[in-house]
C-alpha cells in the first residue's frame, strides 16, 4: 500500500512538474512538442477507469466472509452502480478534456463564466483540471467502498498529529508545484500568485471578523436545522473533537494553524485563480467527508465561499486569519462540551 501511495504522489508530482516546463517554455498543449504531456494526462484518464475496477472488486470482497477484527463494509447495489458509473464519467471527461481543443475551450468558457481563469491551452491549467477531476472522483468512491458516513465516523476517532502534518504538507507542495515555485516562478511572484503577504490590518480586521461571523453563522444555522430535523448529533465531529481533545495544547494549536494555512493555499491560493469561487467550494466541500452527508455541510459550503471572498476583495493571508480563527473557536468549544 506505501508503495502504490509512492507511485501515486510521484505520478501526481512528476506531471505537475513536466506541465510547469512546458509552461515555462511556452508550449502549448495542442502542439506536437506537447505530446508526452499528454500521454500522461491520458494515464490520468485510465487511473480513473480503473476505480470502476476498485469498485467491483470491493462489492465482491464485502460479500465474502473474512476472518479479521475488521468488518468489511457492506456495498449496495446503488452504491457499485453510483461508484462504477462516477468512475466511467471521470475518465470521459478526462480523455475529452485532453483529446478535444473544442470541448477544452466549451469547459474554459463556462469556468471563466463563474468567475475562473482557465486558458483552455495551458498545460498548467487542464493539469489542474485532469488532477483535480481524479482526486474528487477518488475521494467519493473511497466514501462509498468505505462504508459511508458511518465509516467516516469511525475514522475519526484515529485523528493522529503525523497524519495532520503529512496531509497538509502535501496540500502546500502540490500548491507551490502547482503555481510553478522554484521553476518558472521566484519567491516573490510566486507568493504573489498564490495570494501570500505579510498580514496587514486589513488582513487582521477582516480575517478576525470574519472568522467569527462564519462561527455565528454556524451556531444559527444548526439552531434552525435542530428546529426542522430534531436532533442535529454530528458524531463525526463529536468524534473528532475527542480525539484532537487528546493532543496537548501546543501541538493542537500548530496542527490548527497548519491546517489554516495550508487549505488556504491549496484551495484559495492555487485552484480558486483557474476555477473561480464557485468551483473551488464545491471541491473544497467534497473533500471534507467528515461533513458531506450532514445538514451542516451548508455551512461548511457558505463558509468556503466566504473564505474565496476574502481572497479575492483582501488576500490569501486573510482568508487563513479567518479560517484559523473559525476552526480555533468551533474546536475550543466542541473540545470543552466532550470532556
Amino acid at each position: 500500500m506505501f508503495l502504490i501511495l509512492i507511485l501515486i504522489l510521484g505520478y501526481i508530482g512528476g506531471t505537475i512538474y513536466y506541465a510547469n516546463i512546458q509552461a515555462r517554455e511556452n508550449i502549448a498543449f495542442g502542439s506536437r512538442e506537447a505530446g508526452l504531456m499528454r500521454v500522461l494526462l491520458q494515464a490520468g484518464g485510465g487511473m480513473a477507469g480503473l476505480l470502476a475496477f476498485f469498485v467491483l472488486l470491493a462489492a465482491n470482497v464485502s460479500r465474502v466472509e473474512v476472518d479479521s477484527d475488521q468488518p468489511t463494509p457492506e456495498i449496495s447495489f446503488v452504491a457499485v452502480i453510483f461508484g462504477v458509473g462516477l468512475a466511467a464519467a471521470a475518465c470521459a471527461f478526462i480523455l475529452m478534456v485532453v483529446g478535444s481543443p473544442d470541448f477544452r475551450n466549451w469547459l474554459g468558457a463556462q469556468i471563466n463564466r463563474v468567475g475562473g481563469q482557465f486558458n483552455p491551452d495551458s498545460p498548467v491549467h487542464i493539469t489542474a483540471i485532469v488532477m483535480t477531476t481524479l482526486t474528487v472522483a477518488l475521494i467519493i468512491i473511497e466514501f462509498v467502498v468505505a462504508g459511508g458516513q458511518e465509516a467516516v465516523e469511525e475514522a475519526t476517532t484515529e485523528i493522529s498529529l503525523e497524519g495532520i502534518v503529512l496531509q497538509n504538507a502535501l496540500f502546500i507542495a502540490i500548491a507551490a508545484l502547482g503555481v510553478g515555485y522554484a521553476i518558472r516562478r521566484d519567491d516573490n511572484t510566486a507568493f504573489k500568485r498564490l495570494g501570500l503577504r505579510w498580514p496587514t490590518a486589513d488582513d487582521w480586521r477582516w480575517g478576525v471578523g470574519m472568522g467569527v461571523a462564519a462561527y455565528v453563522a454556524l451556531i444559527i444555522v444548526g439552531v434552525v436545522f435542530a428546529i426542522i430535523l430534531g436532533d442535529l448529533n454530528n458524531e463525526a465531529a463529536n468524534n473528532q473533537a475527542e480525539s484532537l481533545a487528546a493532543i496537548p495544547i501546543i501541538p493542537l494549536f500548530l496542527s490548527i494553524s497548519l491546517i489554516a494555512i495550508a487549505e488556504e493555499i491549496f484551495f484559495r491560493g492555487a485552484l480558486q485563480p483557474v476555477f473561480g469561487n464557485a468551483i473551488t467550494t464545491a471541491v473544497f466541500a467534497i473533500m471534507h467527508t467528515q461533513s458531506i452527508l450532514s445538514p451542516l455541510i451548508v455551512v461548511l459550503i457558505g463558509l468556503s465561499y466566504m473564505l474565496g471572498w476574502l481572497r479575492e476583495r483582501q488576500s490569501t493571508t486573510a482568508a487563513i486569519i479567518a479560517h484559523f480563527c473559525y476552526n480555533m473557536i468551533q474546536l475550543l468549544l466542541q473540545i470543552a462540551i466532550a470532556t
